[in-house]
């Protein structure tokens, strides 16, 4: 064997994840949750009986396709998705950090997923 490492998950300084929406507020990981859930209804993702976890579905999906046309198409605005793409991270990282703080941090109270996510973050 060649490598005898155990996966570690990239850390990444959620901190400084953000973007200035078209009002030019400062939008990041550690926002209001109004300012949050107006940026999320900008999407086109209405919150109103929707639990996290489709909220994370559905932008999570939205990254994905944002990040093929990024990659994969041609004559795309480079600019345009680049921040869409920072947008999006920084809305999956205040949802992932909403999560958290349901379960008081605590990996123990988490269901298994969140849990196993927590765990390689932190």
């Amino acid at each position: 064997m060649l490598y005898n490492t155990h996966y570690k998950k990239k850390k990444t300084a959620i901190h400084s994840i953000h973007y200035y929406n078209e009002r030019g507020e400062k939008v990041g990981v550690f926002s209001s949750y109004s300012l949050i859930i107006s940026e999320i209804n900008l999407l086109g993702i209405f919150t109103k009986g929707v639990s996290i976890r489709e909220i994370q579905n559905k932008v999570s999906q939205l990254s994905l396709d944002n990040y093929m046309k990024l990659n994969f198409e041609e004559g795309v605005d480079y600019f345009t998705l680049k921040k869409n793409q920072i947008k999006y991270s920084a809305l999956i990282h205040h949802l992932k950090e909403l999560n958290y703080w349901l379960y008081d941090y605590n990996p123990n109270k988490m269901p298994k997923d969140i849990g196993f996510d927590y765990r390689l973050t932190k």
